[in-house]
């Protein structure tokens, strides 16, 4: 295992605040969620449409890779770390952000694709902003979490290409009027297997997301443009792992780690995803 040290970081990264972003504040009413089976709830197009009772569209917390019955970072996300001061909207407060999670285990890229194009941006779906989806620019991000299954089923001398069709999505996001753009990185997976194996695919592919993500944010500039790292809170996480609560005799998997199977995390190890990422955007102020 490479040390601290040596190891390539992937710091999260803000390639530009606009007029677009309100901040992670009441303002922010619509979450969209794009990606495989860390941020799958089982929300499809044919789904209840979410409201602020349900807002998973399916009951809460809908049908998670994590333990059974137990959220993942979409849930903590819009719940105890979510935009919203309350999410009980008889409290008088501000009631909980909306979310459209189009996200399904195994997706890739092309996975990607198909989520933005025949689910979000299906006639009558949310991407045409129907009754019950009164989504705009300025209250609504996108958010991107793909890239774990790629690296495991394509070589990486292919990545360009697959980076290419990632980045055609978040165009056909912008133009149906998406402003505000969270992308996620992959995590170290090849640690998860043991400390000696490489990560050099991942590494790989989240050098290309950097690069794209700059590209995409040059060529969009009304666009908001943030990578969360992923990579570096898993290593965090794995580092240190008395420090977020994780039991180190099970050696990061099984009950008291941070990993169900091997691959997907704990849902305590998904609530450690959202409040880092509610941190992240919380510390990007509005202009």
């Amino acid at each position: 295992m490479a040390s601290p040290e040596s190891r390539l970081s992937f710091s999260s990264t803000v390639f530009g605040i606009t007029r677009y972003w309100p901040g992670y504040s009441p303002d922010l009413k619509h979450i969209v969620v794009f990606g495989a089976s860390y941020c799958d709830v089982g929300y499809s197009h044919q789904s209840p449409h979410p409201t602020p009772e349900h807002p998973l569209g399916v009951p809460f917390p809908g049908y998670t890779y994590a333990e059974d019955g137990q959220a993942n970072w979409v849930g903590h996300l819009i719940t105890e770390h979510g935009p919203q001061s309350s999410q009980d909207p008889a409290s008088g407060g501000p009631p909980p952000a909306l979310v459209y999670d189009y996200a399904k285990g195994g997706a890739t890229v092309h996975g990607v694709v198909h989520q933005v194009n025949d689910g979000f941006l299906r006639a009558g779906s949310a991407g045409w902003k129907p009754e019950w989806a009164r989504w705009n620019s300025n209250d609504t991000i996108f958010m991107t979490w793909v890239g774990i299954n790629d690296c495991a089923l394509t070589r990486a001398d292919r990545f360009v290409t697959s980076m290419k069709v990632y980045f055609e999505a978040q165009e056909a996001i912008y133009s149906a009027g998406g402003r505000n753009f969270l992308l996620i990185n992959v995590p170290p997976v090849g640690r998860f297997r043991g400390k000696d194996v490489p990560n050099k695919d991942y590494e790989t592919w989240n050098k290309l997301l950097e690069d794209g993500a700059a590209s995409f944010a040059t060529a969009n500039p009304e666009a908001t443009v943030m990578i969360f790292s992923a990579w570096d809170l898993f290593h965090n996480v794995m580092d240190n792992p008395d420090k977020y609560g994780f039991c180190t005799e099970k050696g990061g998997s099984g009950v008291g780690g941070f990993l169900v199977d091997g691959l997907h995390p704990t849902s305590k190890m998904h609530d450690i995803i959202a409040r880092e990422i509610s941190i992240f955007l919380r510390a990007q102020s509005p202009i």
